[in-house]
């Protein structure tokens, strides 16, 4: 799911929808727009892994504060993700148990798969 465009434009249209939903106040999209902001950051040609950082935890804040389960999950992954390989195993599962305990049954298979491979890669 790496990106593979220009990410300055590809920022410059996220920022430029994040205005749009603001200001018509269509938050809902908000979450997953923040998410996709962090993923185009971190998959750029110069990565810039504290702003994606940034991104998922304020994408995780935003879905948090809607009741948004699923975009809070997504975030939370993709925060894990940029965790990996950095020896944080307990940290990635002390973010992502709490979220995963709200679905009674995984949402989207592959939103389980990525979760459960976050919290045991070490």
């Amino acid at each position: 799911e790496g990106w593979t465009g220009d990410a300055t434009a590809g920022l410059a249209a996220l920022d430029e929808a994040l205005l749009r939903a603001r200001g018509a106040s269509v938050r809902w999209i908000e979450a997953h727009l923040l998410r996709l902001r962090g993923d185009i950051l971190a998959a750029a040609a110069d990565p810039d892994l504290h702003g994606a950082e940034i991104c998922y935890g304020e994408a995780m804040r935003v879905a948090d504060g809607q009741g948004a389960h699923l975009w809070r999950l997504r975030a939370a992954i993709r925060l894990a993700g940029l965790w990996e390989g950095t020896g944080a195993t307990e940290r990635r599962r002390a973010l992502l148990k709490p979220i995963i305990a709200h679905f009674p049954e995984p949402p989207d298979p592959s939103d389980a798969a990525c979760a459960e491979k976050s919290m045991s890669t070490p």
